[in-house]
């Protein structure tokens, strides 16, 4: 059902949706991406966030000091973005990714953050993509991947009653577990330094919050009834 004159058609119109902005991944999230991030690199560093939609996780990794830009397929979004990160020092550019090429110079970035982007990325565009994050990379830059652990596609799947068509709520296409991840990952040249799954809202939590949620979690894997953490980030 996905094309990508629809993916373009239905993020402009998500962007445009005011009711609809705290869905945003960076809007839930930015925080406990930028202290992974900061694991990584501390800044200043340059940044893409690639499928940066409407700008909250550059401005979050902007005001942390890294020098960021970024790129998505939504005409409406780059907009988003540039507005609102035109008043920051350490913006750089936004710009609207076409033919899944992503339109800046080789080397670069060196980081790359794509936050519950790569489910979305339609098959024939796979390749491509991480040719482009290979090549925009610095020498010893790193790929930051978050995607939903192990979703189950079809429970969020919705049929359209005009043309009957079914398709996910929220665009996705791709679901992945580490196992999955690793290997697409490895497919494509690169290696994996973190795999894991996690709840990234607990990370901003307080520290007695975290160690009794890291009890439960090990009690409910010590009684044969583990957890299924909902985030999956690798890098």
């Amino acid at each position: 059902v996905w094309t990508a004159e629809k993916v373009e058609f239905f993020w402009n119109w998500y962007s445009q949706s005011t009711g609809r902005q705290s869905d945003y991944f960076g809007e839930k999230f930015a925080s406990a991406i930028v202290k992974t991030i900061k694991k990584q690199l501390p800044p200043p560093a340059e940044v893409l966030d690639f499928g940066c939609g409407t700008g909250k996780l550059m401005l979050a990794m902007a005001n942390a000091g890294y020098k960021v830009s970024g790129c998505d397929t939504s005409e409406e979004s780059v907009a988003k973005s540039r507005q609102l990160l035109e008043r920051s020092e350490n913006f750089n550019e936004c710009r609207i990714l076409t033919q899944r090429k992503l339109p800046f110079a080789p080397d670069s970035f060196d980081i790359i953050v794509a936050t519950e982007t790569i489910e979305h990325v339609l098959p024939e565009w796979v390749e491509s993509v991480f040719s482009s994050w290979r090549s925009l990379l610095t020498r010893n830059g790193s790929l930051i991947l978050t995607t939903p652990n192990a979703e189950n596609l079809e429970k969020a799947t919705v049929c359209c009653p005009d043309c009957g068509c079914e398709f996910h709520r929220m665009q996705h296409v791709h679901t992945f577990d580490c196992s999955a991840i690793e290997r697409l990952t490895h497919q494509y040249g690169f290696d994996t330094s973190v795999s894991l799954t996690t709840s990234l809202r607990y990370i901003d939590l307080p520290l007695l919050v975290r160690s009794t949620r890291r009890a439960y979690k090990w009690y409910r894997a010590k009684i044969g009834n583990p957890i299924t953490e909902p985030n999956l980030i690798w890098i």
